[in-house]
């Protein structure tokens, strides 16, 4: 997501070849999801990057991402850490020049990402945060919320959406959404689903 941090280690040959080629450009990745995946983001500050076959589908969303930290460790890995920059839709996959897919994109419907925040008047920033807070309660997650204190709107929740164990359609879900109040909304809407769910398990356990 624009604005988000993520870290991933990088091991597969095609990934060597694309991190390199990248940093040594203009260090500028697209990230998006092979459709008909269980992959979830982890709560944990890492990540792997082995998803796709080279003939899997793609959804049409994804998030170009910039590469602000790299390492190269000894067994040839690259820990690297992509910071969101802007959204973009598939135009169409280009021919396989690389052993790792390339696409021609559109930023078009995301030109506002990285400049979008909440309304002063709105409480919606409130209402997230009271919301988030009872859901990292809820899955047993330990959380300082006073971190997010000092972060802005759109970096606040593009962030937390990131951070959240949700399943793999609802984070394209929530990346698609253009407008950040909508985005906001549809977290809010998930997590009572999540929320309601466990109160529904939990009122029909037998004792």
């Amino acid at each position: 997501m624009p604005k988000g941090h993520l870290p991933l280690s990088i091991f597969e040959p095609r990934y060597l070849e694309m991190v390199e080629m990248a940093n040594n450009g203009n260090k500028m990745i697209g990230m998006i999801q092979p459709q008909k995946t269980n992959f979830s983001a982890p709560s944990q500050n890492s990540a792997v990057l082995s998803v796709s076959n080279q003939d899997s589908h793609l959804y049409k969303f994804g998030c170009a991402g910039l590469i602000t930290g790299i390492e190269k460790n000894n067994d040839g890995r690259y820990s690297i850490v992509l910071t969101g920059v802007k959204r973009f839709e598939i135009v169409e996959e280009l021919l396989v020049e690389r052993t790792f897919r390339k696409a021609r994109v559109s930023y078009l419907n995301y030109k506002n990402d990285g400049v979008q925040k909440f309304d002063e008047k709105s409480r919606l920033r409130e209402k997230f945060m009271d919301k988030i807070s009872q859901y990292f309660k809820h899955i047993n997650v330990n959380v300082d919320m006073q971190y997010f204190d000092n972060l802005e709107d759109e970096e606040l929740i593009n962030s937390l959406a990131m951070v959240c164990p949700f399943d793999s359609a609802e984070k394209q879900l929530i990346i698609e959404i253009i407008a950040l109040e909508e985005r906001t909304q549809i977290m809010i809407k998930i997590m009572d689903f999540n929320l309601n769910q466990h109160a529904m398990v939990s009122e029909n356990k037998v004792h």
